[in-house]
């Protein structure tokens, strides 16, 4: 049982990490700042379910190592990758709702709208995350727990500040994203068949495709991770009746350093592992499948043959420069369409020239 256990969750979890490679690589160029949080958080989230399963490959870690400073530094990742993962879904709806906001003449954002995103995104990707790294200290009762399989998990002290501090951020963002993913809904459906005339011209079909999309993937992801954010704070919400009161010296006594406390594998983190595999799939099949990412494919694919190509042309290092230069050409000069397609931005990312529209800077270029 421990053997299959170990061998489905670190081989779903490895193959979870390979999908958002390519995604990642061109959300970050496309500079889009919550995609690309969102995307890193899988990414990670699944790469330390795949370390712990190798680590503590048995149902029961007792007499295995006890992961000191590892451990340390993976609970904080994981108390703050709950936190990216909404906060990131939220910036991606917020940033959707003003793509089909109902004013005909907003088409350029002002600088105070550009300003207000982004203290937006890094409010909500970054401090907030880290803010709950830090603040989950206080209410952290154990040094960590380590469970079979699924390796280091934070403990929380069951006092009413871990519901301030810790256990309730991830819902309550959740709940703002349930905000603005229902306005997005309302003007799409709403406006559905003036959105092509919000366009830029000729290019209203592809961008209309485009932004249903990525709503789309936004939210089967929010659909994915949700209701497991929600169902750890209603479970912890049902302990109420049971609180004691806080006490720091109680909650770090002298042997603080010493609590790590081994603990069987159990079923109830499965969810967790199912989510971020799907998580991982859907990321792929929305972003890694469009014409952008397959010029990246194509320009890969040079620099590979090039490589392949190099101990060649180093045999003949000696031959014409001319020749030299027209194979060099033939290889590394990838076909300008692919380059094209490639700076294509049709995601969240900014872009450097400050007249193009409100949806050229969403990716909806003018034509």
């Amino acid at each position: 049982m421990s053997l299959t256990w170990v061998i489905s969750v670190g081989l779903s979890a490895l193959l979870s990490v390979f999908p958002c490679i390519s995604p990642l690589i061109l959300q970050v160029q496309l500079r889009n700042t919550a995609i690309s949080v969102l995307i890193a958080s899988v990414l990670i989230s699944n790469l330390l379910n795949f370390l712990n399963a190798l680590i503590w490959p048995t149902e029961d870690p007792t007499g295995l190592w006890q992961g000191q400073v590892l451990c340390d530094i993976e609970i904080k990742l994981r108390i703050g990758l709950d936190m990216t993962i909404c906060g990131a879904l939220t910036c991606v709806f917020r940033q959707l709702s003003s793509i089909v906001h109902p004013d005909h003449h907003a088409l350029q954002p002002s600088r105070s709208q550009i300003r207000n995103t982004i203290i937006f995104e890094i409010i909500f990707c970054v401090i907030l995350p880290t803010l709950r790294m830090m603040l989950s200290y206080v209410v952290q009762p154990d040094r960590y727990w380590i469970l079979g399989i699924y390796g280091c998990a934070p403990s929380v002290d069951t006092s009413w500040p871990s519901y301030a501090l810790v256990l309730a951020w991830p819902f309550a963002v959740c709940l703002q994203s349930v905000w603005y993913g229902g306005l997005v809904l309302f003007r799409l459906a709403k406006r559905s068949r003036e959105l092509s005339k919000l366009l830029p011209m000729g290019q209203a079909p592809g961008n209309e495709r485009r932004t249903k999309k990525l709503f789309m993937m936004t939210l089967v992801l929010f659909c994915l991770n949700t209701p497991t954010r929600t169902y750890v704070f209603f479970v912890k919400l049902n302990k109420l009746s049971s609180l004691e009161p806080y006490s720091w010296s109680r909650v770090h006594p002298q042997d603080w350093a010493q609590r790590i406390i081994m603990i069987p594998f159990k079923p109830s983190v499965i969810p967790g592992y199912a989510t971020n595999t799907a998580s991982a799939i859907v990321v792929f099949f929305f972003l890694a499948s469009g014409p952008e990412a397959v010029a990246m494919y194509k320009v890969w694919l040079a620099q590979m043959s090039s490589w392949v190509q190099w101990p060649r042309k180093w045999k003949h290092r000696s031959a014409p420069k001319t020749s030299q230069v027209a194979s060099r050409g033939s290889i590394y000069r990838p076909d300008r369409n692919s380059a094209h397609e490639l700076e294509a931005n049709w995601g969240f990312g900014r872009t450097r020239n400050a007249s193009v529209s409100r949806f050229g800077r969403y990716g909806l270029r003018k034509g």
